[in-house]
């Protein structure tokens, strides 16, 4: 069983720093479009605070390295102060899908106490 355990650990492990790298590789080719260059980096930017342990160190650096080249694309282009912008639409973003789940519950709550016989 235990062995079964850190089997199962370490392909999770496997598979989170191949999709990390994955995503860095998307997020530094200026082949990939832009605006999908910007919603990897959106993602990863709220995965890096919200989900990465402590021992994450090398993939926190690669992810790191990948928002900063979509980031310095982006001032090339114009567009200054990407990460903000990115972390200001996570916020936003995050209190949109609250106040919907928030709204769903009061539904649910309303629906429950009718009475239909």
């Amino acid at each position: 069983m235990f062995k079964e355990l850190m089997d199962k650990i370490e392909k999770a492990n496997d598979q989170r720093t191949i999709m990390a790298l994955t995503l860095m590789n998307v997020m530094k080719h200026r082949e990939t479009e832009f605006s999908i260059r910007c919603s990897v980096a959106a993602s990863m930017i709220s995965m890096l605070n919200e989900n990465m342990l402590s021992e994450d160190k090398p993939l926190i650096k690669a992810l790191e390295d990948g928002i900063s080249a979509v980031c310095e694309d982006a001032k090339i282009m114009g567009i200054d102060d990407l990460r903000t912008r990115l972390e200001d639409s996570i916020v936003a973003a995050k209190q949109i899908v609250e106040e919907k789940y928030n709204r769903i519950n009061d539904g649910n709550d309303i629906l429950n106490q009718i009475n239909l016989n």
